[in-house]
């Protein structure tokens, strides 16, 4: 008898550990920036491997097809003719499947833009860096600098759902270095050239608002 109580306490237990490791938030960033970092953000690399690991995206030469749950296409065609206007190159970089997006490299002929395209609608939405999450994975942050000016300079805070991204707060002035301090204080430096200069910015949520708390010249 004692012996049977003490294997249902045991399972119990075990039951119980098993319920807190998956309600744990899951690090989205890591395996995304680890991606980038190995092949030194080359999109082509990366869609070759990704390709092979999803069935939500496939590539018929130059177009790149999404298929979004309400049966849906989302279709990207790349245009390689040179020219600020008309060069377009898309590549499948990630499938964030717990969040219902997918993440995709624009490349122009200077510069860029990366996209996220919910996988439950199709919506896409334009940003200028890849998407630094939130310890809960409920926000993500963009930040850019870009001196020469093929992409937009500067810092957005977007809430999370599977249908919408909701932009909550934005700045224009150039970011850098941006992070998350917690899931709800943002940490990032602004930086200015001629003269060179970089500042520290915090940001922090108050009563459903973000605000910038204080700043270090």
């Amino acid at each position: 008898m004692i012996k049977k109580i003490l294997i249902i306490g045991v399972l119990i237990f075990l039951c119980g550990l098993g319920a807190v490791y998956f309600s744990l938030p899951k690090d989205l960033n890591k395996p995304l920036y680890k991606l980038l970092s190995k092949y030194s953000y080359n999109g082509s690399s990366i869609e070759r491997i990704q390709l092979k690991k999803t069935d939500i995206a496939i590539r018929q030469k130059n177009t790149l097809k999404i298929k979004v749950k309400t049966g849906k296409v989302v279709t990207l065609k790349d245009d390689l003719t040179e020219g600020w206007s008309t060069y377009r190159k898309f590549s499948l970089i990630y499938w964030f499947k717990d969040i219902h997006y997918v993440l995709i490299c624009c490349d122009f002929y200077e510069g860029g833009e990366w996209l996220l395209i919910s996988d439950q609608t199709g919506q896409i939405t334009s940003i200028n860096s890849p998407p630094l999450f939130s310890p809960d994975t409920k926000r993500f942050i963009v930040s850019n600098f870009d001196e020469a000016g093929f992409s937009e300079s500067g810092i957005s805070i977007y809430r999370i759902n599977s249908k919408a991204l909701v932009k909550e707060w934005a700045n224009a002035n150039n970011a850098e270095d941006a992070k998350w301090v917690s899931n709800t204080k943002i940490q990032y430096m602004r930086t200015t050239y001629e003269p060179h200069k970089r500042r520290l910015a915090i940001l922090e949520q108050r009563d459903g608002k973000w605000v910038e708390i204080s700043n270090s010249k």
